[in-house]
């Protein structure tokens, strides 16, 4: 765990109820429609405002549960690439419960190649609509053209030149 790491996960559990953001050390909350809120020791929650330095309390444990997340797989991969076959690393023996990693190293790959799949076709449609736009501007081009020819010819036989 990193020095910041361990400087977020205080400041959650510091929080107090109905806190929402942290300002440079101090828990604020968000009663929305720039209704903002300070918590002081002594006096509990107070009008105040938000400086410069403002930070969510859902972004601040949505990075703690990402690096968690991470850690973990970074000793999944390190395992896996020291590991051979069988699960045994030299100089240590066979490692418990390899097979589990594998399994669970399968899984998380399947789920970013299934991710990855389907950006890929939200691309391709968001391409495809693109190119049907593209494609109706270019066909409406081309009958506002023939109207114009059509009307120019129709002035032609009128003799209205």
């Amino acid at each position: 765990m990193t020095k910041h790491d361990s400087k977020d996960e205080e400041i959650l559990a510091g929080a107090p109820e109905g806190a929402t953001h942290i300002d440079q050390g101090e828990y604020m909350s968000d009663y929305g429609a720039s209704d903002w809120y300070g918590f002081t020791e002594s006096f509990g929650w107070v009008e105040t405002s938000p400086e410069y330095d403002t930070r969510s309390l859902a972004d601040i444990k949505e990075l703690v549960e990402l690096r968690k997340k991470n850690a973990e797989l970074e000793n999944i991969v390190s395992v896996l690439m020291i590991a051979d076959e069988t699960g045994y690393v030299d100089d240590g023996g066979f490692v418990i419960g390899f097979s589990e990693l594998t399994d669970e190293a399968r899984n998380i790959l399947a789920m970013r190649d299934l991710e990855q799949q389907a950006k890929g076709v939200e691309l391709v449609l968001e391409l495809q609509a693109y190119s049907c736009m593209n494609e109706s501007a270019i066909m409406a081009q081309d009958i506002h053209g023939k109207k114009i020819y059509l009307e120019e010819q129709a002035k032609q036989l009128k003799g209205e030149e």
